[in-house]
């Protein structure tokens, strides 16, 4: 080899040594270093032995999560970090019961990120009070599910991708809980509670945090089926208000109104009464105060456009309302629809519709059919038009009396919850099922609350 070809070979060698070793260089620095052997101590809490307390001691100051999973290999996150600091403290949420998992404590300061060795961790055994799950096929959606469940008497139950268990909370005998959401900052479940027969008012909020041991009772008065958390603080509750009309009538109507932290009023957004009459035959059974008027049934709270979505049962309709002004902005469905129906199929006495970006979600119920569905329809305001442009269907004969509820996904698959079906699955965006969880015959699933970010994919 000549010599310029020999210093050319050479050049290229320490040039594909230094990208090698910054390569290298690059590597390590995504993965946390060994911090050495300083304690991390676990506390499984007593209330819900699939939670864990996590605390530990940095050398250096920064924030702070933990890492864990089944395997060493982690696989999942906690959803927040801690203060940046020197004393962490964190909950672990998400673990299935009566398993063996793995975790390690990772703080990230100004000289890098640091992990503790790893720590081996048990979750105990699920209450032999909560009805059976049987799952089948698997989830493309990861994370977990909040959900009450209830027959006899209720509970709201976190669930994984395989049906186990990985939270729950036991409710009384004359409770009914309809609705359970995380909480808006991940630390609580949140969900209601109304009396089973509805004869007295025994309406509330709970704020339970994740181990257990913060169980806050929200006092709302005279609430039923539905609630959503503000982002300031407070809530949001469908509220009935009885009157008497007529010559002698008793009527049930509903609205819309905020409390603060501790249940005080804050305001009435929304009165039926202000924009309706009752018609002149009503049906009666569910409210034992009087004849059934609309029975609202869902709400949600759009915090960029400042609305209300509302669904009122009893019309077949859904309903925009401002939180400014309290006026509607639209309806959709029924007699009466501000927006007509371009084409498709209307629904009927539906549950949890839910906006996007082009339209509107809808759990639809129906009267008569040996089926319920899920719908979506595009919204054209401009043309002051709806049209039915997606459908699922149900099984045959699964036609669902109550509740029912939809988590649609940004890749077109869906979670939908089947109420008095007893059941909850996922499909694809072509329509296909992933996955399915039963639950124990004769219990019914309520409106359910997707949480991915409970533990959610390590970074």
């Amino acid at each position: 080899m000549d010599p310029a070809a020999a210093r050319l070979a050479r050049t290229r060698a320490k040039v594909r040594g230094l990208m090698l070793a910054l390569s290298l260089l690059g590597s390590l620095a995504c993965t946390p270093g060994d911090a050495g052997d300083y304690e991390v101590s676990v506390v499984r809490s007593e209330v819900v032995p699939t939670v864990f307390t996590v605390t530990w001691t940095s050398d250096e100051a920064g924030t702070g999560w933990v890492e864990f999973g089944p395997g060493e290999d982690y696989g999942r996150r906690t959803a927040s970090e801690t203060e940046a600091g020197t004393e962490h403290r964190i909950v672990v949420a998400g673990v299935p019961a009566a398993s063996v998992w793995h975790l390690r404590t990772v703080t990230a300061t100004a000289g890098g990120e640091f992990a503790s060795v790893d720590v081996e961790i048990e979750s105990g055994a699920a209450s032999p009070s909560l009805p059976t799950f049987t799952a089948s096929g698997k989830r493309t959606h990861g994370g977990n599910l909040i959900a009450p469940v209830f027959s006899d008497h209720p509970f709201v139950v976190g669930l994984d991708g395989e049906g186990r268990y990985t939270w729950w909370w036991e409710g009384g005998s004359d409770d009914v809980y309809t609705r359970a959401r995380l909480s808006l900052d991940g630390t609580a479940v949140l969900f209601n509670r109304f009396d089973e027969d509805r004869s007295i008012d025994r309406g509330a909020i709970y704020r339970v945090s994740l181990d257990g041991t913060d169980a806050q009772e929200i006092p709302a008065e005279l609430s039923h089926h539905d609630f959503v958390e503000l982002p300031e603080g407070g809530y949001a509750y469908l509220k009935i208000d009885v009157r008497e009309y007529g010559d002698g009538r008793v009527v049930v109507g509903d609205s819309v109104v905020e409390i603060d932290e501790s249940g005080a009023l804050v305001s009435e957004v929304w009165n039926a009464w202000d924009d309706w009459t009752p018609p002149d035959e009503l049906s009666r059974g569910f409210y034992p105060q009087g004849e059934d008027w609309l029975h609202c049934n869902t709400i949600e709270y759009d915090a960029e456009r400042g609305v209300y979505l509302v669904s009122v049962r009893n019309e077949s309709m859904v309903m925009e309302v401002d939180r400014a002004t309290g006026e509607i902005l639209w309806t959709l469905g029924g007699e009466g629809s501000s927006l007509a129906l371009a084409s498709g199929t209307a629904f009927e006495h539906q549950h949890a519709p839910l906006r996007d970006d082009t339209g509107l979600f809808v759990f639809d119920n129906r009267d008569g059919d040996s089926r319920s569905y899920v719908r979506h329809y595009a919204i054209d305001d401009a043309a002051g038009t709806y049209t039915e442009d997606w459908t699922y269907a149900g099984p045959e004969g699964n036609w669902i009396a109550l509740l029912g509820d939809v988590i649609p996904y940004d890749d077109g698959s869906m979670l939908i919850a089947w109420g008095t079906g007893g059941f909850i699955n996922e499909i694809d965006a072509d329509g296909v099922q992933n996955w399915r969880a039963d639950v124990e015959f004769g219990h019914i699933i309520g409106f359910v609350d997707g949480v991915e970010s409970l533990g959610g994919p390590a970074e």
